[in-house]
């Protein structure tokens, strides 16, 4: 961000944020980012804009099927088909809304 402060004289501020990374994945950077003579900021900096400018994508890490589903997923959708199968899931023809009410009452 520019501050113009009059037409010859402006003063760059940073504004600063702060991250929250648990401590072994900060010192596994800190080691990398000091081999290549970087700081962990510089990191940051660098996958953020990269991330945000659409060079860099991230995938989940969660494991899918072929359909793209968890497995958690895919457990609550058989149960969803299983459940719809049982006729005791299913409710006839209402001709208005006083006899779905009264069959919901017996």
């Amino acid at each position: 961000m520019t501050v113009q402060i009059s037409q010859k004289t402006a003063i760059k501020t940073k504004h600063q944020t702060t991250l929250s990374i648990d401590k072994e994945t900060k010192q596994l950077a800190a080691i990398k980012a000091s081999q290549q003579q970087m700081s962990v900021s510089a990191v940051a900096r660098i996958l953020l804009r990269d991330y945000a400018s659409g060079r860099l994508e991230i995938g989940t890490r969660i494991k899918r099927d072929e359909n793209g589903f968890t497995k958690k997923a895919t457990a609550k959708l058989d149960k969803i088909i299983k459940d719809s199968k049982d006729p005791k899931n299913l409710s006839p023809m209402f001709d208005d809304i006083d006899e779905a009410i009264a069959y919901l009452h017996q």
